[in-house]
């Protein structure tokens, strides 16, 4: 189901778009909101829902494209609607041709699916839903942080809610990654402060209590434990660690996170992240 494949999406937002020059960084980038509501009935009794509220780029040139095509990774659900870097529509035009895609596919899964319900005699309602907000979480004159939140429901016995996060580097554009910011000979040092956050997610007093709700190799040492396969957030208080559902516990755990204060962090960063939070 497109359920399963957007939690996997959402594990897949790695840095993308393309590089360029640096620049002098704005005091503050252009941003526009966008809204995208969109109901339509399927056979009289069923419904498809998308509502996006994005406050994106006016902007798809030079350092606003990354924030863009993050976005754009965001919201695609079927492949046939991703687009390039060169070929990158507006904010406006974006959600509106995934609006459009939500729309068109979810009506085509209602009807397959009716067609095996018409027998039923307490055949359900079907209700195929897309909400997703992106607002700024943080801003310096150096960096800008992106905050996403995504309900979803396309068929099964649940939905799903997603939470992400995206720091942009603002002279060029450069989507942050964890190897732009962390050390690497101290990472294992991140990995232990994740973990202690991670235990006070999940309200436990050890790590090996901890290990007992995960659903990942179980190999996995407080040193060792793996990061998010999304991106680190700048935020005002720290650096927000937003794993996916299905990450690394069970869907009942929800999406865990911790934020983990700058303080805590001395020694681990690059030059790159010293320069962006002097």
């Amino acid at each position: 189901m497109r359920l399963t494949k957007l939690f996997l999406l959402l594990l897949l937002l790695l840095p993308a778009g393309v590089a360029n020059a640096n620049t002098e960084s704005p005091d503050t980038i252009a941003l526009q909101r966008v809204e995208s509501h969109k109901t339509q009935k399927v056979r009289g009794e069923h419904m498809v829902e998308f509502n996006f509220v994005g406050d994106l780029p006016e902007s798809s040139d030079t350092i606003y494209r990354n924030v863009l095509v993050w976005v754009d990774n965001l919201l695609t659900l079927n492949p046939e609607t991703e687009q390039t870097g060169e070929e990158l529509l507006s904010a406006k035009e974006m959600v509106a041709k995934h609006q459009k895609a939500f729309i068109k596919d979810s009506k085509a899964d209602i009807i397959e699916m009716c067609k095996y319900m018409e027998e039923e005699d307490n055949a359900p309602r079907l209700s195929f839903s897309y909400d997703i907000t992106i607002s700024v979480a943080h801003e310096t004159k150096k960096y800008i942080t992106f905050r996403a939140e995504t309900y979803f429901y396309t068929g099964g016995a649940h939905g799903g809610q997603a939470f992400a996060y995206a720091t942009f580097q603002k002279n060029n554009g450069a989507l942050l990654t964890w190897d732009d910011l962390f050390l690497q000979n101290k990472k294992s040092t991140l990995s232990s402060l994740i973990v202690f956050g991670l235990q006070k997610y999940f309200g436990v007093p050890s790590y090996a209590d901890m290990k007992e709700r995960l659903i990942i190799d179980q190999e996995y040492t407080r040193n060792t434990f793996p990061l998010p396969a999304g991106n680190p957030g700048l935020l005002s208080d720290g650096v927000r660690v937003q794993y996916a559902s299905y990450e690394i516990a069970p869907y009942a755990a929800g999406s865990p996170m911790t934020t983990i204060p700058y303080a805590k962090l001395r020694g681990c960063w690059t030059k790159k992240a010293l320069n962006l939070l002097k």
